[in-house]
């Protein structure tokens, strides 16, 4: 088990990629659909969501992928979120109380406050970032966008999406 992880890990640190955060209070499949109406490429919705364990809880992540043909790269759309409630009991005055919290949990933890990631393969490195940024800004559902710099990334294992 341990050389499949360091094979994971190898792979990944070779593999060039462009990371883009992206802040909008949308559902993400409405992302992927405005994404896909202003930047004219075809983002769908994988088989499967990327699903990870967080103790007891197991939280899935819905991932889109797009292939550009023209430029060889493969790109995602992944939700950073992931919301669950939790249910909790309190004795307060001798009575017993019990209420439900919304907790989320985030696919790459040192970014709470990006709801998704957009992660562009680039073996080439001929892409350029600052274009899909500024055409990402001009959807209107997105306040904010902006590169991450992979190399800070304390799990780029939670990216491995190939």
């Amino acid at each position: 088990m341990a050389k499949h992880k360091t094979l994971l890990m190898n792979d990944f640190e070779t593999s060039n990629f462009k990371l883009i955060g992206i802040h909008a209070s949308i559902e993400a499949y409405k992302l992927a659909f405005l994404i896909n109406k202003h930047l004219t490429i075809n983002f769908e919705r994988m088989s499967n969501d990327l699903d990870f364990k967080f103790g007891d809880i197991k939280a899935n992540f819905p991932i889109f992928h797009y292939y550009d043909q023209d430029w060889d790269a493969k790109s995602y759309l992944i939700s950073n979120v992931f919301r669950y409630e939790e249910q909790e009991s309190r004795t307060a005055n001798g009575l017993f109380d019990t209420y439900r919290e919304e907790r989320i949990k985030n696919l790459i933890p040192e970014y709470p406050k990006v709801d998704f990631l957009m992660k562009i393969n680039d073996d080439l490195d001929i892409f350029d970032i600052k274009i899909t940024i500024d055409d990402l800004l001009k959807i209107k559902q997105i306040s904010t966008a902006f590169q991450i710099d992979q190399n800070k990334l304390k799990h780029p294992e939670n990216l491995i999406l190939d």
